[in-house]
């Protein structure tokens, strides 16, 4: 071994040495080695499981949130269509009140302006048949010898006093 150049004696203290070290190496560094290894394999495949279920997590709750908004929106878009319709029928219930009452104020005016009509046509015509009546009385008083005069004023009263009555 000599003519190619190697060193028997260091050779083996070299492969005696190699085989200490590959032993040591073996038996104690490089199960821990591995052994973190495999933990830090472990941690990032936990690592990218976790990002992916929060990352399901979050799309459900995206479309859980997009979902609840159309659903608000829904609720809110009825809520204030039924506010409109039940204000437009207080509405319409209030116009409807106020154009019966105006409508009985009118009625309840129009038959206290009737009567009062009729109480002063009757006040007047009674006014007027006294006048007639009491212009009667002097006109006889003063002149009995005139007895058409009389006459006629006599007819002329009771033609008033028929005229009244179909007034009435």
């Amino acid at each position: 071994m000599d003519k190619l150049g190697i060193n028997l004696q260091a050779f083996l203290s070299q492969l005696v040495i190699f085989a200490v070290v590959f032993f040591v190496l073996a038996k104690m560094v490089y199960p821990k080695f591995l052994q973190m290894l495999d933990e830090r394999r472990k941690k990032i495949q936990e690592g990218i499981e976790k990002a992916d279920t929060v990352a399901n997590e979050l799309a459900t709750i995206e479309q859980t949130k997009k979902q609840e908004m159309v659903k608000t929106q829904q609720e809110s878009s009825l809520i204030i269509k039924q506010a409109r319709e039940e204000a437009e029928a207080i509405k319409k219930s209030v116009l409807e009140e106020a154009t019966q009452k105006s409508r009985q104020i009118i009625a309840t005016t129009e038959q206290e302006l009737e009567k009062k009509k009729q109480e002063a046509i009757k006040e007047f015509s009674n006014s007027a048949v006294e006048l007639a009546m009491l212009a009667v009385k002097n006109i006889i008083k003063t002149d009995t010898i005139n007895i058409d005069q009389n006459k006629i004023l006599l007819e002329s009263v009771e033609e008033f006093k028929r005229t009244y009555q179909r007034g009435q």
